[in-house]
């Protein structure tokens, strides 16, 4: 973006630009003021664009010329890298299924979840992280639809890799998360260890 200069008391995309850029930036830097992107460059932005100058680019006078556009915009692309949640990851085909037998590549995910899950619920049989949907892994399925109230067919359709998905999440990766949420409680979920 070309920024001539931006300064107190305008208004427009630019700002709100550069408003959403130092507002992450507060996340990872505490000095920086946390603002709110409302597209008027008032007394609170021009605070973060001096805190900022202070810090990474001098002279600190709070306005945003190219150079100082150019600094917040590196250090926004830098942040983003370390603080943006990781892309959510598809990992089964719309409208598929795998049965007993079968040999998919997108079952790979699927066995090393039920991995995961095992850590943390009775019930799980360990499988084989192959491809292949073997008996472990269809007992597991059923363990899994029967405790989502779903049919216990056996079968890894899209509702059940939802499901998994869901659970997956919700006690493998944000395991803390779930805690704070619920105070603890899981209500509906299968009996954890």
């Amino acid at each position: 973006m070309n920024v001539e200069q931006l300064h107190q008391e305008m208004t427009g995309q630019p700002v709100r630009s550069l408003q959403v850029m130092l507002r992450r930036l507060a996340q990872k830097y505490p000095f920086l003021p946390q603002i709110t992107p409302d597209g008027l460059f008032g007394s609170q932005t021009r605070e973060a664009v001096m805190a900022f100058q202070q810090h990474f680019y001098p002279p600190v006078n709070g306005v945003v010329n190219q150079g100082t556009w150019e600094a917040i915009r590196r250090a926004w692309l830098a942040a983003e890298g370390e603080l943006a949640d990781p892309r959510p990851l598809r990992a089964f085909p719309s409208g598929q299924s795998a049965c007993m037998g079968e040999r998919k590549l997108y079952l790979y995910p699927m066995q090393a979840m039920f991995l995961g899950l095992g850590q943390v619920f009775d019930g799980l049989l360990t499988n084989q992280v192959d491809g292949c949907l073997g008996t472990s892994c269809a007992e597991n399925i059923r363990w899994l639809q029967r405790r989502c109230g779903l049919t216990a067919s056996g079968v890894m359709d899209c509702w059940t890799w939802d499901m998994l998905a869901r659970l997956y999440e919700v006690f493998v990766v944000h395991p803390y998360a779930r805690v704070v949420r619920t105070g603890g409680v899981a209500a509906g979920l299968p009996t954890r260890k």
